[in-house]
Order: structure tokens, then C-alpha cells, then sequence
């Protein structure tokens, strides 16, 4: 009786994990994008400053500098404000504002 019960138990708990884990997958994710217009960034070592200081909020964030256009462009699936951004990159000599901000919905699969 009691092993029945526990196969019964394993099989509900099965159910219930696959059901939560479609849920999920369907829902994918939001992946916020900012671009900032900056001043301060001539060197890489001003690169690599501005880039440590943001991945700190998401370490799996993805930013793209470009010196020549003045611009900082980020890809993040946290939800962060600008104003946390543009104080971490003024922590570090760089003056940011705020160029173009979106959310865009993706699916799990294409992370």
C-alpha cells in the first residue's frame, strides 16, 4: 500500500514539474535593450572600465561599445533603470545619456 502511494506521490510530483516547465517555455523572457550616448571613452583601458562596471548588475549582460559613434549599447534580461546604468558608468568617468531604451519578448530557446 505504502509503495503505491509513494509511486502515486513520484508521479503526481513528475506531472506537476513538466506542467511548470512548459509554462515557462511558453512564457520566454524579456530582453531589455538601452543605448546610451556617451563622453569619456577614448582608450581601451576607459572600455574596460565601462564594461566592468555594468556587467556587475548581470554578469551574463551583453555590451557593445563604440568609440567611434560615441555610443554604449546594452542587452540584459534583468530589468534595470537607466539611472542605475548611467551612475555606474559615471563612477568610472563616463558621462552617459539615455539615447533609446526597449523591451523585446524572446523565446528561452533563443538565449
Amino acid at each position: 500500500m505504502e509503495q503505491r502511494i509513494f509511486s502515486l506521490f513520484r508521479a503526481l510530483t513528475l506531472v506537476c514539474a513538466l506542467s511548470f516547465i512548459s509554462k515557462s517555455q511558453a512564457q520566454g523572457s524579456t530582453e531589455h535593450i538601452l543605448r546610451f550616448k556617451v563622453d569619456g571613452i577614448t582608450t581601451t583601458m576607459q572600455e574596460k572600465r565601462c564594461l566592468e562596471s555594468l556587467m556587475v548588475f548581470d554578469p551574463a549582460m551583453v555590451v557593445s561599445i563604440d568609440r567611434q559613434y560615441n555610443v554604449v549599447k546594452v542587452k540584459t534580461l534583468q530589468e534595470l533603470t537607466p539611472a542605475q546604468l548611467i551612475s555606474a558608468m559615471d563612477q568610472v568617468g563616463i558621462v552617459a545619456t539615455l539615447d533609446m531604451k526597449k523591451a523585446e519578448h524572446t523565446d528561452n530557446d533563443q538565449q
